[in-house]
C-alpha cells in the first residue's frame, strides 16, 4: 500500500503517462523494424547496400521534418492534433511498408512513416513530464524512452518469423488502434491538449538563441547529432555488421534481442541518476560504456561475449540519450519547451540520416565491419566532452532547473 501511495504521489496523471508509454512502444517498434528486416527485404527487393541505406535514411529524414514541425505545431495549436495526425501517419505507412514492391516505393513509404514517428516523439516526452511530479520527471521520461526499446524487442522477436512482413503489420496496427485512446485521454480543454501559453507569440529564434541560450542550444544540437548517429547505426545495421564480422544470422538475431533489452535498462537507470541530480555521472558512465562495448564488438569473435557487448552497447547509448533529453527539457522555458525538444530530436535525426547512409556507402566501398564500427568512436568522444560543457553552462544559468535540482520544475504544457 505504501508503495502504491508513493507511486501515486510521483505520477499525477497516470492515464497520460500510460498513453505516452504505449505510443513510445510503437514508435520504437517501427524505428527498429528496418534494421530487423533489412537483410531479407534487401534480397527480396534486390537492394544494394547503398539503396538499403537510402531506404533507412528516408524514414529518418521524415523524422527530422516531423519532429521540428510537430514540436512547433504542438506548442502553438495543441498536442492532441499532433498525436492524432502522427499516430495515423505512422500506423498507416508502417502497414504499407509490408507491401512495398520496389526501391522507389519503399523510399516514399518510409519517408511518410518517418513524419509520423518524428511528430510523436517530442510530444510523448513532454507528456511524460507533465504526468509526473517534479522529483520524478526524469524517471517518467526514462519510462517512456524505455518503452521504445521494449517495442524494439517485440519487433526483434516477431522478426524471427519466416515472413518479415509481420514486423511492419505489428508496428503499424498499434498506432491506429491507439487513436481512440488519444481521443479519450487527451481531451479538449485540458492542459495536455491545449497550446502552451505564450508559445504562439514566441519566435523560434528567441526560444533557441534568445536570453543567452545560443551556446546551450548549439551544444545540445551537437550532442544530439553525434549520439543519435551512433545509436541509429547500431539500431539499423548491428545485425548486418555482426554477420559481416563472421557471426551467423541466428547469432545476429539473438544479439538484436539482447540489444533491445539493454536499451530498456539503460533508460531506467539513467532516469534515476538524473532524478538524483547527477548529470555528470550519467554522461561519463554512458559514453565511456558505449565506447568500450563498440571496441569490444569490433574485435571479439566469441558469441557469448558478443551477446554481452550488444546488450551493453544499447544500455549505455540509450542511457546517454536519456541524459541529453532530460537536460534539454530542463534548458528551455515553458513556452518553447516542446519545440526545443523537437529541435533536439531533429538535430539528432540528421545524425540518424547520415549514420545509416554513411554505413551503407562505407560497406559498398569495401570497408570491413570492424572499421565501420571503429569510425563511430570519435563522435562519442565529442559528445562526452560537449555534454560536460553543457552541464557546466546550465549550472551557471539561474533560469535552468539544473541550477537547483531540488527546485520545483515548471509545467511542460
Amino acid at each position: 500500500m505504501v508503495g502504491s501511495a508513493g507511486l501515486r504521489a510521483k505520477v499525477v496523471n497516470p492515464r497520460l503517462l500510460g498513453l505516452a508509454v504505449i505510443l513510445g512502444f510503437f514508435d520504437g517498434a517501427d524505428l527498429s523494424s528496418m534494421g530487423v528486416t533489412l537483410s531479407r527485404m534487401s534480397k527480396e527487393l534486390r537492394l544494394t547496400p547503398g539503396q538499403a541505406g537510402l531506404c533507412i535514411s528516408a524514414g529518418l529524414v521524415g523524422v527530422v521534418v516531423g519532429a521540428t514541425a510537430g514540436g512547433r505545431w504542438a506548442d502553438r495549436k495543441g498536442r492532441r492534433q499532433v498525436l492524432l495526425t502522427s499516430s495515423f501517419l505512422l500506423g498507416l505507412f508502417a502497414v504499407l511498408t509490408a507491401f512495398a514492391w520496389s526501391f522507389e516505393s519503399l523510399v516514399v513509404i518510409r519517408l511518410i512513416a518517418g513524419l509520423g514517428m518524428g511528430g510523436l516523439f517530442p510530444v510523448v516526452v513532454a507528456a511524460a513530464r507533465e504526468a509526473a511530479a517534479p522529483t520524478f520527471r526524469a524517471s517518467a521520461i526514462s519510462v517512456v524512452m524505455a518503452s521504445g526499446p521494449v517495442g524494439a524487442l517485440g519487433t526483434a522477436l516477431i522478426g524471427l518469423a519466416p515472413d518479415y512482413r509481420w514486423v511492419f503489420l505489428f508496428g503499424g496496427v498499434g498506432p491506429l488502434v491507439a487513436i481512440p485512446a488519444i481521443l479519450f485521454v487527451v481531451r479538449s480543454g485540458t492542459s495536455s491538449a491545449e497550446p502552451v501559453e505564450g508559445a504562439s507569440s514566441t519566435p523560434m529564434r528567441t526560444v533557441f538563441f534568445g536570453e543567452g541560450r545560443a551556446a546551450g542550444t548549439a551544444l545540445i544540437w551537437v550532442i544530439a547529432f553525434c549520439t543519435i548517429l551512433v545509436s541509429y547505426v547500431l539500431v539499423n545495421w548491428l545485425p548486418s555488421l555482426l554477420q559481416l564480422h563472421g557471426f551467423t544470422a541466428q547469432q545476429a538475431g539473438v544479439a538484436a534481442i539482447l540489444f533491445a533489452i539493454g536499451g530498456i535498462f539503460g533508460n531506467l537507470i539513467a532516469g534515476r541518476v538524473m532524478d538524483r541530480g547527477a548529470p555528470r555521472v550519467g554522461f561519463v558512465c554512458s559514453y565511456l560504456g558505449v565506447v568500450g562495448c563498440i571496441l569490444g564488438l569490433s574485435v571479439i569473435t566469441q558469441a557469448p561475449v558478443m551477446f554481452v557487448l550488444a546488450f551493453g552497447a544499447n544500455l549505455f547509448v540509450l542511457g546517454a540519450q536519456l541524459v541529453a533529453m532530460t537536460l534539454t527539457a530542463m534548458f528551455y522555458p515553458a513556452p518553447g519547451r516542446t519545440v526545443g525538444l523537437g529541435a533536439m530530436v531533429s538535430a539528432g535525426r540528421i545524425g540518424s540520416v547520415v549514420g545509416p547512409l554513411m554505413t551503407g556507402l562505407l560497406l559498398s566501398a569495401g570497408l570491413a565491419a570492424k572499421t565501420v564500427m571503429l569510425l563511430l568512436l570519435p563522435g562519442l568522444a565529442l559528445s562526452l566532452l560537449v555534454g560536460l560543457v553543457l552541464v557546466a553552462v546550465m549550472r551557471r544559468r539561474p533560469d535552468t532547473e539544473i541550477a537547483d535540482s531540488r527546485a520545483p520544475a515548471v509545467s511542460y504544457f
